[in-house]
């Protein structure tokens, strides 16, 4: 089982902790809404033999799955569809994981915290690994995204300690919408694998990589500054 919004002795801005996921969850993504709605229609419906633990390991098997199609994308391009199809799983699993544990009162909030976000690492890893072998992706890219997006995550782990704060997005971009985004661009390799830029072919995943990188770059840069800044207020010496 795993709850994205429990986190253990999250650590409030006067400085206590609280433990059992106290934190502040601040989510401002731009399907957020929309989304909550449908979560709060789909878990209630959900099955008995549907449990959060099969749903987050199915989450984690779906990356896997994912990351197998993409290292075999450039030989056989169509496998994108199938990590479409993973990437809509994982939204499923990860999504509804903690929500079902708090519907029927199963919630483990350390367990799920530690679990749900180890998962979330581990599938990015599984995901970038298959890119970085696909041929359809410079391999530095995809390693270096992929390490980005950890150090975004162990940001938001130590923030949530620290401030009681847990960010579930970014100038707008949560899961759901990075999720969208990379089937979206999935779907333009399928129709054009390279772009011409300033008269060289290049990767059409490189191109929409590098602005990737761009963008997380300065998201970490701005959110470890604020947080600095934050921490150093509050704790004068």
């Amino acid at each position: 089982m795993a709850e994205e919004d429990g986190a253990p002795q999250a650590r409030s801005a006067d400085g206590a902790t609280r433990s059992g996921g106290g934190e502040h969850r601040e989510q401002n993504s731009v399907l957020s809404g929309p989304e909550r709605k449908v979560l709060d229609w789909l878990i209630p419906r959900m099955p008995d033999w549907v449990t959060p633990d099969l749903l987050t390991g199915g989450a984690l098997a779906s990356m896997a799955i994912a990351g197998i199609a993409y290292s075999q994308a450039s030989e056989h391009p169509a496998l994108l569809h199938v990590v479409n199809l993973c990437l809509f799983i994982h939204w499923l699993g990860d999504s509804t994981d903690g929500g079902l544990a708090r519907f029927r009162g199963k919630s483990r909030p350390r367990y799920g915290y530690y679990v749900d976000h180890m998962s979330d690492a581990i599938g990015a890893v599984l995901i970038g690994a298959g890119a970085a072998v696909s041929g359809i992706m410079s391999p530095w890219l995809a390693v270096l995204i992929v390490t980005l997006y950890l150090l975004l995550a162990v940001h938001s782990y130590l923030s949530t300690y620290a401030l009681g704060v847990f960010h579930l997005s970014y100038g707008g971009v949560g899961p759901t919408e990075l999720r969208l985004v990379v089937a979206l661009f999935n779907l333009a390799v399928l129709w054009s694998p390279t772009v011409s830029v300033a008269g060289l072919d290049v990767f059409t995943f490189d191109l929409a990589g590098g602005v990737a990188c761009v963008a997380l770059l300065a998201i970490v840069a701005l959110q470890v500054a604020r947080t600095t800044i934050s921490l150093h207020r509050m704790e004068r010496v």
